[in-house]
């Protein structure tokens, strides 16, 4: 009987979606989604991001970036334990190099959510 598992990882790029609120723009955040199928599921990987306090001032042109370039793919690094997704990690890097700029390198990350259902399925009262 084991009682510890080895935890793995694995790396895909899945496509990227921005959920852009005023709410977020006005508090300097990014909100952005990465979807798509990996080990046998649909997988909305959320994320919300702080940016730089010396971007702030860029926060649009940022999120210009984003909706401007509907083809973005990043790559997500999920944690298996026991054959199962625990967690996931949004590439910054990945993210930065498909905008072509290097402020995405800079986002902290404030909260996440590893969803069956898109955000944009969630009631948003």
């Amino acid at each position: 009987m084991c009682f510890f598992s080895k935890t793995e990882y694995a790396e895909v790029f899945l496509p990227l979606s921005l959920d852009d609120t005023t709410e977020d723009r006005a508090a300097g955040t990014i909100s952005i989604e990465a979807s798509g199928a990996f080990m046998g599921a649909r997988r909305y990987c959320y994320a919300t991001y702080s940016i730089n306090t010396k971007y702030l001032d860029e926060t649009d042109e940022m999120y210009g970036l984003l909706m401007n370039s509907p083809e973005i793919t990043v790559k997500v690094i999920f944690k298996i334990r026991k054959g199962k997704v625990k967690d996931f990690k949004i590439d910054l890097n990945s993210l930065a190099e498909a905008c072509r700029d290097d402020r995405f390198r800079s986002l902290g990350l404030l909260c996440w959510g590893l969803n069956d259902k898109s955000y944009s399925e969630f009631d948003k009262k």
